[in-house]
């Protein structure tokens, strides 16, 4: 059972398409002869999750993480003030209902904090267990992974009405253990929400790219310390704002974009969408008036399919959007040729 009310949801969720046919050269699309569009939805505000919150981080302490960024400070420093605004953040919402664990490592891995709820009492006991932290050893991403895999699938065992989230903080360089990104890219819990986040211009994107390859993961990049307040209250936001998870479009008689594949499909499995949240997709169809797409999810457990309204006339720059797309795939066939020269062994949001 559907619930089909839109207004509920999105304040605007439309879609449109050029009327003149799209140039092979500008895009590979999945049709001989097609028109490009793009969807539009703009999600409405909604309050605060009540349900009782895990957020589970694991910041990199590895003595790479003692380089220097563009803004002379190094990684560790980066890590360091992300971390405490996350921890600050959770002080000024009291009506939050969190749980916070602070993991970090190197050859091996720490337990800094274990599951506390942060108020302005235990505040600057934490914030001084972050100052302590410091750069040393070699990095193992495999065993930082397998540890808190554990941790998250203990947690969810003995609390599952609880929402796990887990934020995962490193320059991305192996230097022990595993370094087979299709290996990493097992051991990460694809049941949960994660972010990962890449300090210093020089961190393995390839690596954090792939880590964050499925639906509910997204992929972060921090080289200046300016730039950590954009990169953690996203996160935060998409993490307590949840207006419809499990998300998935579907495109009927045309295609809709997946960046991370670099794929045209059909259904696009998109994650969790957050109140406010403003997500754009290109799309394409030979047949644009016979074009319909839906998109499906679940609001409070319960199942919602909505279709989104079709644009005839419009003012819409499509040829912003064909560079954007073109951008896209530029910037995965780079990242591919990237990671297979690393074989021996910067976030771009799509929405």
């Amino acid at each position: 059972m559907y619930n089909l009310v839109m207004t509920q949801i999105f304040s605007k969720s439309t879609f449109s398409f050029d009327d003149v046919l799209l140039a092979h050269e500008d895009i590979l699309p999945p049709v001989s002869e097609g028109y490009f569009g793009i969807l539009e939805l703009q999600a409405i505000p909604t309050t605060v999750s009540i349900v009782e919150h895990e957020v589970v981080c694991v910041v990199d302490q590895s003595g790479s993480m003692s380089d220097l960024c563009k803004d002379d400070r190094t990684k560790m420093q980066h890590i360091a003030h992300t971390l405490k605004n996350i921890i600050h953040y959770f002080a000024e919402h009291p009506l939050i209902n969190a749980n916070v664990s602070i993991y970090s490592f190197d050859d091996n891995f720490y337990t800094i904090l274990e599951r506390a709820k942060i108020t302005e009492d235990n505040l600057h006991k934490i914030l001084h267990k972050i100052d302590k932290i410091r750069p040393s050893g070699n990095t193992n991403i495999e065993n930082a992974l397998s540890k808190v895999g554990d941790i998250i699938q203990e947690i969810t065992a003995k609390h599952p009405a609880h929402i796990v989230s887990h934020i995962f903080m490193t320059d991305g360089e192996a230097t022990i253990g595993s370094k087979d990104k299709n290996q990493l890219q097992t051991l990460v819990n694809t049941s949960i929400q994660n972010a990962f986040i890449g300090f210093g211009i020089d961190h393995d994107a390839h690596v954090l790219n792939l880590l964050s390859s499925h639906p509910k993961s997204g992929y972060y990049f921090i080289d200046a310390l300016e730039n950590s307040g954009l990169v953690y209250g996203e996160i935060l936001h998409s993490i307590l704002y949840k207006l419809l998870t499990d998300v998935t479009i579907e495109v009927q008689n045309g295609f809709i974009y997946d960046y991370k594949t670099n794929t045209w499909v059909q259904s696009l499995a998109v994650g969790d969408i957050a109140g406010e949240a403003n997500k754009i997709y290109q799309i394409i169809s030979n047949v644009p008036d016979e074009c319909t797409v839906f998109v499906e999810g679940k609001q409070d457990g319960e199942g919602v399919r909505l279709s989104a309204d079709k644009l005839l006339k419009n003012d819409i720059n499509f040829m912003k959007y064909i560079y954007r797309q073109r951008t896209l795939q530029l910037l995965y066939e780079g990242n591919e040729i990237q990671g297979n020269k690393n074989t021996v062994q910067y976030n771009f949001i799509n929405e």
